[in-house]
């Protein structure tokens, strides 16, 4: 328990996505880093605020998070420790921390399969991340995710139905699901699997947060299948992260026209493998992992036909028509309905409290807005240009051609 709190101690202190590395060259272990003597951490790229915090060798928050997790049956998994992925641990700049809600499963000498989207998808995206989950894992594959809305979320859903395992990795604290609604399909993904996270519990789902822990989602997959996308958008971002980190990428072909199919088609014009079926993803695997991926199994596998109709229910998601797409697109690309489709609702959530939420209450809606809007307002053009990157991740604004964004 006393290791746990200095290593919980030093995550915090170096904050997620920092090199830590180089500390244990120089210390050895997270209670030498504790017992090192001011000024000894001067050499060694941290920035002043990492120093500071390393020197401060109060134990209590640490203390205050571990206690919390053995209470609530978190787990702690530290870099080099038995059970850390292997695939992870090879990234240029792993986790040194993770908190664990179920049981992670051993993802060594097997397939691990990424399945990342947009959060505003159409029927035919959500079919395909439901279909290509429940095959992949059918056959053998782990379904790694961010369990957010849209594709995410079906996505999980699949290997959940298959019998199979999954993960998903999100930007907050375990002690609560992001987004709200997703708070069974967090308890169903722990059962399976794990819900793991590189934030202590109490932290909040800061925009910032989600474009950090994308290098986890691709760094614990051996490929990313990018199903529905922008151009600009977090799935994006994690398909850039994971061919850095030498992974393949997938794509799910889409019509030209569609804003959804653009990230996409733009990953196959420069190199991505398209998807026809789940058997394009898994014949790229089959000599890596002959003994863990079955391609018998995969044949005998047969989705269910209620996909639209019973898994948002029993699952808590959000069907395409849902999402934010209006409701011709998710027509033509869904069986025909005896009923006329909705009318699109328009989006009721807000970014976190804080400063994002403040921002963007600021942009007067229905109106094209630049960072130079904000600069009467007291904003910098450099934090409103972040600030609005920001929103744009988060799916709460659009950008559009000359520098604009729309809510």
């Amino acid at each position: 328990m006393r290791e746990t709190v200095h290593e919980i101690r030093l995550s915090l202190a170096l904050g997620p996505g920092a090199p830590f590395r180089k500390l244990f060259e120089k210390f050895g272990s997270a209670r030498g880093i504790f017992e090192a003597g001011d000024g000894a951490f001067s050499d060694l790229g941290l920035s002043a605020g990492q120093i500071r915090r390393l020197e401060d060798r109060s134990l209590t928050e640490a203390s205050r998070i571990a206690e919390y997790c053995e209470k609530n049956c978190i787990g702690i998994l530290t870099y080099g420790s038995a059970g850390y992925p292997a695939k992870l641990a090879g990234i240029s700049n792993p986790p040194y921390l993770l908190y664990v809600s179920g049981k992670l499963p051993a993802l060594d000498g097997r397939l691990s399969l990424g399945i990342v989207g947009t959060r505003e998808m159409t029927g035919y995206g959500m079919r395909t991340a439901y279909r290509t989950a429940y095959e992949a894992a059918s056959a053998g594959a782990v379904i790694i995710s961010g369990m957010a809305r849209g594709i995410d979320g079906f996505a999980a859903a699949g290997a959940i139905e298959a019998g199979g395992a999954t993960v998903a990795v999100t930007g907050c604290g375990l002690d609560s699901a992001y987004p709200r609604e997703h708070e069974k399909l967090m308890r169903l993904i722990a059962e399976n699997g794990a819900v793991i996270s590189e934030y202590p519990p109490s932290s909040p789902p800061l925009a910032g947060h989600f474009p950090v822990r994308n290098r986890i989602i691709s760094g614990l997959s051996d490929g990313v299948f990018v199903v529905e996308a922008a151009l600009k958008s977090g799935a994006m971002l994690t398909a850039d992260i994971a061919k850095n980190q030498g992974r393949k990428i997938f794509a799910l072909p889409g019509r030209t026209e569609d804003r959804q199919s653009s990230g996409p088609n733009l990953l196959i014009r420069n190199g991505a493998l398209p998807v026809l079926g789940t058997e394009d993803i898994l014949s790229e695997y089959s000599g890596e992992y002959p003994s863990t991926l079955s391609a018998e199994s995969f044949a005998r596998s047969t989705v269910s036909s209620h996909c639209e109709d019973r898994i948002p229910s029993a699952y808590g998601l959000a069907s395409a028509g849902d999402c934010g797409r209006p409701a011709e697109a998710v027509r033509e690309s869904s069986p025909a309905k005896s009923s006329p489709p909705a009318a699109p609702q328009p989006k009721k959530r807000l970014p976190p409290d804080g400063e994002l939420r403040e921002f963007y209450l600021l942009i007067p809606r229905g109106e094209k807005v630049s960072a130079d809007f904000f600069l009467p307002l007291g904003y910098s053009a450099q934090s409103a240009m972040r600030m609005l990157t920001m929103l744009e991740i988060s799916g709460f604004v659009t950008g559009i051609p000359g520098g604009m964004y729309v809510l």
